[in-house]
């Protein structure tokens, strides 16, 4: 008889233990659920849920994180972004590339309709 999973056992206490598990589907329930919730927030690190998720080469966690808005170039407290984590092999230059282009993408689109429209519905007009 196998041993049931980790993650079936135990649910992640933070965000970040979510990431690093690739527990995307908790990682929607958590900030679906949340009236405000920070997807940028850092451990004591400075590192975001995306990095731990890199680290861990947990490539559907952070294509999750990335369409809630985390932000791909953040730096950890040593100055790493994602292009230098440990396990980031799998989440390739080309994905990081991708999200730099939807981020410019949407502050061009801001700056140029001062709107900003995101999953198609309009949150902040100036």
């Amino acid at each position: 008889m196998a041993a049931p999973k980790a993650s079936a056992i135990d649910p992640p206490k933070t965000i970040f233990e979510a990431a690093e598990r690739g527990l995307a589907g908790y990682i929607t329930k958590t900030i679906e659920r949340a009236i405000e919730f920070n997807i940028n927030i850092r451990d004591k690190y400075q590192r975001t849920a995306l990095h731990w998720a890199a680290e861990a080469g947990q490539v559907e966690a952070a294509e999750c994180l990335l369409d809630y808005g985390v932000d791909p170039l953040a730096t950890e407290c040593n100055g790493r972004g994602l292009k230098r984590m440990g396990g980031a092999r799998r989440i390739s230059e080309k994905d990081i590339k991708a999200a730099r282009r939807i981020v410019n993408g949407l502050q061009v689109r801001f700056l140029e309709s001062s709107e900003l429209i995101l999953h198609g519905l309009p949150l902040l007009t100036c």
